[in-house]
């Protein structure tokens, strides 16, 4: 057999199928392609929305912590709407008696939590109202006597403390008693994320001011529920006694722009309504 009937006896692609087969395989590689940009844009964009919505979370679940803990009448002591300025509870105790200060035994508190408070008062419950008294104290807790809490009936708890506090008051054996500090929590240009802004976190008992959580929209800010309204305003009423509720507006964004240049916003509220009252 001559070479040139076994050339044309061999099998192989004409110029027109490999045409035909390059054209589909360039539509198929293209649709995938477009298909895995699409995806990873959409996770990249999904990404970002929860990076902000993290920044929302960490700084609610912070501050309602300690809003829920407040006591409605003297529990904010300033309001603004890029600033709160309260008296937060942080350990709880029962009174004994009047021995030089009002004896009060405490119940077992973290560590910790006692490392990062600083005691600016106490506050009393009247049993005839119902409402706490805010002292403001005029020296530091003392080491208080047991006996005057064993004279009164009342236990002291193991881990717990007796303490004596300044300035005294008359109150009844067994009225709860919360030790308070002051806490500053607002809103300010951020040092982590610049041109952001950020929530802090002051103790001014410590002279400690932590940049909680960034960064955050500008329009970021508290709102105010007064006399037990639905609706809160964006001013605080000049009267604080009058405050039922704080709003969060916590509008976060997120630390990585999309490709337009533009930072993705999660925009969160939430509300905290202070403790109810007999009256």
């Amino acid at each position: 057999m001559r070479p040139t009937r076994l050339a044309r006896a061999r099998p192989g692609f004409t110029l027109v199928e490999m045409l035909v087969a390059l054209t589909l395989t360039a539509i198929i590689g293209g649709a995938i392609t477009a298909l895995f940009v699409t995806q990873e844009r959409s996770f990249d964009t999904q990404t970002k929305l929860q990076s902000a919505r993290d920044v929302s979370r960490g700084a609610r679940n912070l501050i309602t912590s300690e809003l829920r803990m407040l006591d409605r009448d003297s529990g904010v002591v300033y309001a603004a709407p890029d600033t709160l300025v309260l008296r937060v509870p942080y350990a709880m105790g029962v009174a004994c008696g009047l021995a030089g200060g009002l004896v009060v035994s405490v119940l077992p508190v973290d560590s910790a939590m006692i490392a990062y408070s600083a005691y600016a008062g106490y506050a009393v419950r009247d049993f005839a109202t119902g409402r706490y008294q805010y002292l403001t104290k005029d020296a530091e807790p003392a080491t208080g006597a047991v006996s005057v809490c064993t004279a009164a009936g009342v236990d002291t708890v193991a881990g717990g403390q007796t303490l004596q506090l300044s300035p005294g008051v008359d109150a009844g054996p067994g009225a709860p008693v919360m030790l308070w500090q002051v806490v500053r929590y607002y809103f300010a240009a951020s040092t982590q994320v610049p041109g952001r802004r950020a929530l802090y976190r002051g103790l001014p008992g410590l002279n400690l001011t932590e940049e909680v959580v960034a960064p955050f929209a500008d329009d970021a800010h508290f709102e105010f529920y007064v006399d037990g309204g639905v609706v809160p305003d964006t001013v605080a009423p000049a009267s604080l006694a009058s405050l039922t509720g704080i709003e969060l507006v916590l509008n976060s964004l997120s630390e990585r722009p999309s490709g337009d240049g533009t930072y993705p916003v999660v925009r969160l509220r939430t509300a905290v309504f202070f403790k109810n009252r007999r009256n």
